[in-house]
C-alpha cells in the first residue's frame, strides 16, 4: 500500500516515517487494504478526530488569510475607517464571527454598541492569524 492509498482510505495525513511504521504492520497482517484501514481508523479514533479538527482549523486559518489578502477593503488605507459590516460580504461576516470576533463593539458607558470599523477589526484578525 502506498502512503496516498492509506491517506485516501483513512482520511488522515501522516508523515513518511509514521507511514513506514503503519505499512510494516500492514505488510505483516493478513487483511486487505480496506479492512486494514478501517481497523486502523477504529483503533486510532482519537488520532483521526484530532487530525480532522486540525485540518478544519487550518482550513479556517486559510480562509481568513485569503479573505484578508483577496479583499482590497482589508489592505487599502482608504477603507481604514469604513464600517466593516457595510463593506463585507455575508460570507466574510460569517467567517469572522465563526472565529469568535464580533463585528460589534462592547457596550460603552451608556450601554450603546456600534459596528466596528476595519481599523478595529484588523488587530483582532491579525492576532487570530498570529496565534493560530
Amino acid at each position: 500500500m502506498t502512503i496516498q492509498e492509506f491517506q485516501s482510505r483513512t482520511q488522515v495525513s501522516v508523515d513518511v516515517s509514521e507511514f513506514e511504521s503503519i505499512n510494516t504492520v500492514y505488510m505483516q497482517s493478513d487483511v486487505d487494504k480496506d479492512t486494514f484501514c478501517k481497523m486502523w481508523r477504529k483503533m486510532n479514533a482519537t488520532c483521526v478526530m484530532v487530525a480532522k479538527e486540525q485540518a478544519k482549523k487550518q482550513q479556517t486559518i486559510d480562509k481568513v488569510f485569503s479573505m484578508v489578502m483577496a479583499n482590497p477593503e482589508w489592505t487599502d488605507i482608504e477603507h481604514y475607517n469604513d464600517i466593516a459590516v457595510v463593506v463585507l460580504s455575508r460570507k466574510d461576516k460569517a467567517l469572522i464571527e465563526s472565529i469568535g470576533i464580533s463585528l460589534e463593539s462592547e457596550p460603552d458607558n451608556n450601554g450603546f454598541r456600534h459596528f466596528k470599523r476595519f481599523s478595529e477589526l484588523r488587530p483582532e484578525i491579525n492576532a487570530f492569524l498570529k496565534n493560530a
